[in-house]
Order: structure tokens, then C-alpha cells, then sequence
């Protein structure tokens, strides 16, 4: 039987074991409330045992270390098997009645049937496996990196993992010749810089990632399935660049219906796409409106431009960098302790470091203990330093990138009260399918309001430059909401999206492009904005509704306790009486 068949015929058996669990609702539904949250109980077990099985790279991230020897099965056989099963899980879900459930669990019912939707959508219809080589390199680089950057067993063990997972590479590369056939060139050129970026990763910096090991046989396993990955690892960028380059002719647009599905099912949002894509351009104008204004008052007789860039111009050396952002962090940390903003979870602050050489793709991220991680909890903010043999233009450009103004603002996202609060948050006992579901809107969202917001607070003593960096980086995530919706849904290219960013944003055109690409092959990079416009106005309507009885740092505390939520989701828990939509 043909793989075409095959998944034809495990689709009809599919439609009709969903038809046959339709129709057992009534017979359900007379099931006691014990026996329905024990089935519920069972059906979330299952779907999290998959799905960190299917994604074994977040599976490490997050403390889960039963799958460190493994890469995701990216072959369309895979991808399909993976696919019955989701689909399985969603006839089981069907026919498990909400209203059964206790009031938390709803949201998980909620919360699960977007995610298993989701899937659902990605392995059958938009099938980024087979349209965008990107996600090969990064399944390794990252599937290596998760076991190299944190030392959660010893360097023996973790080196045992890697062998794993190196000796994965080749069959997933070969998986991806079979699967790319014809997709956009953004995406191919793009795939080629993570390959090749992974290859080199890998020949070299990956050798020295594990320290001394004094098994000499593990040593030499490793080493021997390091040269075949990496040798892998440049056949393929042979390969993309003589044979898949040349027949990169594929559109990128995912088109409006997909984009708005795939919104749907990630982040339950609630409204329609054309909202939020007039509500994105409204707040793009107040405040590119508002950046104008304050730069006038900061350097009169200056562009906004000008004034942008001779506040970049002050920056800390590359020797500066680390401490600088050390004292950032606790100069965040006393702002909090001394404010009613939010209430502390337990927890060190994360280690300052420059990122380590196998890391420096990224500019700048926090990298907690994940919330199931039981073998190190120590965790990292890092800052990537300019390499030293860079000419000296581009040390200065690096540097710019963290001025005394914007680094600040760095350092609110990536750790207080950002992503490295939320982190220790979910460390806290809690739901764990709210743990393991990715919300990006939640997650990047909350980061993002916390520049503001903390700000509106008071940190930084009203420093107006501070505030045309946060506004500058706002501009940003605005500026990608509006490319992602239209670059998706409505026709617009690739030349006028890097012209929004120019004008609306104040970049420069290189990193300007960058950005527009990034839309194309990143549908849904609009999170960071749309996740702050939603928390912000639920605060809204929660101050409203409480009125007096309204606190700031009880509404924070609230929202991160939660665990992992789309904020509508969020919304019900905080105002379950309200019906009107997030945004």
C-alpha cells in the first residue's frame, strides 16, 4: 500500500471512530462526575506523554529528561503517525462534556482541544516540515544545545544523550531531502545560514561542550557521531544550495483563513484577524506619535531618527557589558522589592554571563531551570559580547544594540519581572498541561507589558530616554503584528513590510529586512503585541470592575499563578462574569 493510501485509509478509520464517539456523548454524559474527571484525568496524562515524546528538544528545556537521546521524528511518515494519534486524543476529548468538569479543568478542555487542533493543522495543512528547511537546523542546533547548556546530570550522562541525538542527524537531514520540494527562497536562504552555522557548531564547538569525560569509549562514540553529524550537516548545505535553492519558488503566505486558525487554536484568540490588525495600526501611530514628541523635548533641533541613534551611541564597553547588566538586574530586583508590583517567588537571581560559543546566535535571553527540572536549578541571563576579531564598525553596531537606555529595558524582559519571573512561577505546584503547552502570546506578552508597565510604575525615575527606548522596542513588536497579518493575509511584500519597519520603527534597512523576512517564515512573531494590548486591557477591566478594592500587584500575582494560559482563557478566570472578547 502506497504512504498516500495509507494515510487516506487511517483518515476514514479516523472520521469514523470520531462519528462512533459523537454518538456515545449521551451514553457519556451519564457518567458520574468521578468517572469524568478520572477519564479527563487520563486523556491530559496521555497527551502530555505524547507531546513531549513528538517535541523532545522542549521536553529536556522543560525538565523532562526521558527523551535526551532523541530528535523529533520529522519524516512524513512520522509526522502523519503523529498526526492519527493527535487525532485520537481529539475524538477522546469530544466526548468528554465540559461541563462535567470542575471549573479549572474546563480551561484545560479548553486549552487542550486548541493545542490538539493546532497540531492537527500544522501536520495536515500548513506543514512547515515540508515547506521551510529551517526547522531541521534548528531541531539539531537546539536538540545539542539543551543538553550542553545545563549541567541537570553529569557530563557522562548528558554526552550519553548527545551521542543520541547525533546519531538522529543524518536520518532527520535525509527525512528533510525527501520532504522539501519546493519552498520559498526566504526560507532556503535562511535554512542555509542555520546549517551551515550548525555544521560548524557542531565540527568544533560542540567537541569541548561537555568538558573532560573520563569514559574513553563514550568519548570516542561521541566523537565518532560528531563527525558523521557534522559531515551530514554540510552534505545537506551542499544540498540546498545545488539542488533546493535553485527550485525555491514557493509562496510563503500562509493566507488569511490559515493564519487566523492557527491564532485560533494557539492562542484561543477571540476576535476576528481584521481587529486586530486596525487595532495594531492604532496603536503603531499613538505611539510612533508619541516617540516623535519625546524626542523632540529630549534633543530639540533632532530628528526622531537622529535622536535614536545618539542615544544607541551610549553604550557600555564589551568589558562593561556583564556587570553592567548585573547591576540592571538588581537595581530591577530592589525596585520590586520596594514597590506593591508583584509578589516574589522564591528563587536566586540567574547567573550573569556572556553566552557560551555555542549559544551566540542569540543577543540576549534568559535560560531558567525548566519547571520539572530536578538536577540543576541554577539558571542564566545572558549577553552576547562582540567577538574580538570583529572590525570595529561592527563591534560598535553590536554595542549599540545595548545602550544605557535599552538594556534597561532588555533586562525587564529577560528577567525582573519577565520571562525569569514567569520561570520560577512555574516551578510552583501547579496544572502541568499548563505547563507544557506553549502560549507564546502569554509568555512573550507578559514580558512585553512588563517594560511598560514598569515604567508606569516608576522604575527608572522618568527618565525619558528610557522611555523612547521602550517605546522604540514597542514600535518593533507593532511593526511585526502589522507585517505578519498583512505579509499572511492581504498581499504585502516583502519590500513594503521593511519599509514599514524603517519608517514606523526607526530601523536602519539591514536589520530592517531581517525583520520583514522574519514575518515571512514566522507567521505569528505578532505575539509580543498581541499578548501586552490583551493583558493591558484585561488590567483595564479589572481595575474597572474592582474599582477601590483594585491592586496592582494582587492583578500580577494572579496572572502568573495561573500557569500558561491564552488570555482569554485568562480573562475567564479573572472576570468569569464578563463575555466580552480579550481585545
Amino acid at each position: 500500500m502506497s504512504l498516500t493510501s495509507a494515510i487516506s485509509r487511517a483518515n476514514l478509520v479516523s472520521r469514523a471512530c470520531l462519528a462512533l464517539a459523537l454518538a456515545a456523548t449521551v451514553a457519556c454524559s451519564r457518567k458520574s462526575p468521578e468517572a469524568t474527571r478520572c477519564e479527563f484525568d487520563a486523556l491530559r496524562q496521555d497527551f502530555v506523554d505524547l507531546y513531549l515524546q513528538q517535541n523532545p528538544t522542549l521536553a529536556t528545556s522543560l525538565g523532562e529528561h526521558r527523551y535526551d537521546g532523541l530528535l523529533a521524528d520529522l519524516s512524513a511518515r512520522g509526522v502523519e503517525a503523529g498526526a492519527r494519534r493527535y487525532e485520537d486524543l481529539l475524538v477522546r476529548l469530544q466526548v468528554i462534556d465540559p461541563a462535567a468538569l470542575a471549573p479549572a479543568d474546563r480551561l484545560e478542555h479548553a486549552l487542550l482541544e486548541g493545542r490538539l487542533r493546532a497540531e492537527l493543522l500544522e501536520r495536515r495543512e500548513i506543514r512547515t516540515y515540508a515547506r521551510n528547511p529551517m526547522v531541521y537546523g534548528l531541531e539539531i542546533s537546539f536538540g545539542l544545545l539543551e543538553l550542553a547548556v545545563r549541567p541537570f546530570a553529569p557530563a557522562a550522562e548528558r554526552m550519553r544523550s548527545a551521542t543520541g541525538r547525533l546519531r538522529a542527524v543524518p536520518a532527520l537531514l535525509e527525512a528533510a531531502r525527501d520532504n522539501l520540494q519546493r519552498p520559498p527562497e526566504v526560507f532556503t536562504r535562511t535554512g542555509l545560514g542555520i546549517a551551515r552555522a550548525g555544521a560548524e557548531f557542531v565540527a568544533h564547538d560542540y567537541s569541548e561542550a561537555f568538558g573532560p569525560v573520563s569514559d574513553l569509549d563514550l568519548r570516542a562514540d561521541f566523537e565518532s557521531s560528531r563527525a558523521e553529524a557534522a559531515s551530514a550537516l554540510r552534505g545537506f548545505v551542499a544540498w540546498m544550495e545545488t539542488v533546493l535553492l535553485p527550485r525555491s519558488d514557493g509562496e510563503f503566505a500562509l493566507g488569511e483563513d490559515r493564519l487566523a486558525r492557527k491564532l485560533q487554536y494557539e492562542e484561543l484568540l477571540d476576535v476576528p484577524l481584521a481587529r486586530v490588525l486596525a487595532l495594531g495600526e492604532e496603536e503603531l501611530e499613538r505611539q510612533h506619535a508619541e516617540l516623535v514628541r519625546l524626542a523632540g523635548e529630549v534633543l530639540p533641533g533632532a530628528t526622531p531618527r537622529e535622536a535614536v541613534t545618539m542615544l544607541a551611541r551610549q553604550h557600555p564597553r564589551a568589558d562593561e557589558m556583564v556587570p553592567e547588566a548585573e547591576r540592571l538586574m538588581q537595581e530591577a530586583l530592589a525596585f520590586l522589592r520596594g514597590h506593591p508590583v508583584v509578589t516574589l517567588p522564591d528563587g536566586p537571581p540567574p547567573k550573569v554571563a556572556p553566552t557560551p560559543p555555542f549559544y551566540r546566535f542569540t543577543f540576549a535571553s534568559v535560560d531558567p531551570a525548566g519547571p520539572f527540572e530536578k538536577g540543576a536549578t541554577d539558571s542564566y541571563y545572558y549577553l552576547t559580547l562582540p567577538e574580538p576579531d570583529w572590525p570595529p564598525g561592527r563591534i560598535e553596531q553590536h554595542l549599540a544594540e545595548f545602550n544605557r537606555w535599552l538594556l534597561p529595558i532588555v533586562t525587564l524582559h529577560e528577567v525582573y519581572p519577565g520571562h525569569y519571573l514567569q520561570a520560577l512561577a512555574l516551578r510552583q505546584p501547579g496544572p502541568v498541561l499548563r505547563r507544557v503547552i506553549p502560549v507564546a502570546s502569554y509568555v512573550e506578552g507578559w514580558a512585553h507589558y512588563c517594560e511598560q508597565m514598569m515604567l508606569e510604575e516608576g522604575y527608572g525615575g522618568n527618565d525619558a530616554r528610557l522611555r523612547i527606548m521602550q517605546l522604540k522596542d514597542s514600535l518593533l513588536r507593532l511593526c511585526r503584528l502589522v507585517a505578519a497579518v498583512r505579509l499572511h493575509s492581504s498581499g504585502m511584500t516583502l519590500d513594503q513590510a521593511t519599509r514599514l519597519f524603517v519608517e514606523k520603527a526607526f530601523m536602519e534597512p539591514l536589520p530592517a529586512r531581517q525583520e520583514a523576512e522574519r514575518g515571512a517564515y514566522d507567521s505569528t512573531y505578532l505575539v509580543y503585541a498581541l499578548g501586552k494590548m490583551q493583558i493591558l486591557k484585561l488590567r483595564d477591566d479589572v481595575r474597572a470592575a474592582e474599582g477601590t478594592r483594585f491592586s496592582l500587584r494582587a492583578f500580577h500575582d494572579r496572572v502568573l499563578a495561573e500557569g500558561v494560559l491564552p488570555l482569554p482563557l485568562l480573562r475567564r478566570v479573572l472576570l468569569p462574569d464578563d463575555a466580552r472578547p480579550s481585545l
